[in-house]
């Protein structure tokens, strides 16, 4: 439990546990960055789908992140956290690929289900692991050095996606390596079993 473990911010960062999780994490924000940063573009320009219909994907997406965070923070109190936010990664990068891959609204649908309830699903359950695993002493701290791990990924999924687009003139490449990049993410957590406690 959080009132039995006590890691200092030291502590933390010499255990693998903290850079799976934050690595972990950063895979997750290169879907988030590259898509908030290059969804309208991409539909309205290169899918040539309407404004209209482009507000209303790009409105969704945050809606159904609420609805995840909801659902996500009940099922973390219920299930076993590293195992949700596993399988909150796959929604990332299934939602990226379907979107890479659309030519029809049903699959762009499909990609704000996928990837706007593993958003909301992850966010509050990895600041839960992380308490969770090394307590409330140095938490501040830690969670401090982890965002300057975990803001390489809301950094780099934009600039891969946009570099990409420039030289093919199509976000299909970088939105499929922006997926397959992410689904790493599925690895790390995986292996972000719970740290040794400090001696």
């Amino acid at each position: 439990t959080v009132s039995r473990v006590h890691f200092t911010a030291g502590e933390a960062l010499r255990s693998s546990a903290f850079w799976y999780i934050s690595i972990g994490h950063a895979s997750a924000l290169l879907v988030v960055g590259a898509s908030m940063s290059h969804l309208g573009l991409y539909l309205d320009e290169e899918r040539h789908f309407s404004s209209l219909h482009t507000a209303f994907v790009v409105g969704a997406l945050p809606a159904m992140m609420g609805v995840g965070q909801i659902v996500g923070g009940w099922l973390g109190d219920r299930m076993d956290k590293r195992r949700l936010v596993t399988i909150a990664m796959l929604g990332h990068g299934l939602g990226l690929l379907l979107l890479a891959l659309a030519t029809s609204w049903p699959l762009v649908w499909l990609f704000v289900l996928f990837h706007g309830l593993a958003w909301g699903v992850r966010g509050p359950i990895q600041s839960s692991m992380r308490a969770d695993y090394f307590g409330a002493t140095d938490f501040g701290r830690i969670m401090g050095v982890s965002s300057m791990v975990v803001m390489l990924g809301n950094i780099g999924g934009p600039l891969i996606a946009g570099i990409l687009a420039d030289q093919t003139h199509s976000y299909r490449l970088g939105f499929v390596i922006v997926a397959l990049m992410a689904g790493s993410g599925v690895g790390f957590f995986a292996l972000a079993t719970p740290p040794a406690l400090p001696v």
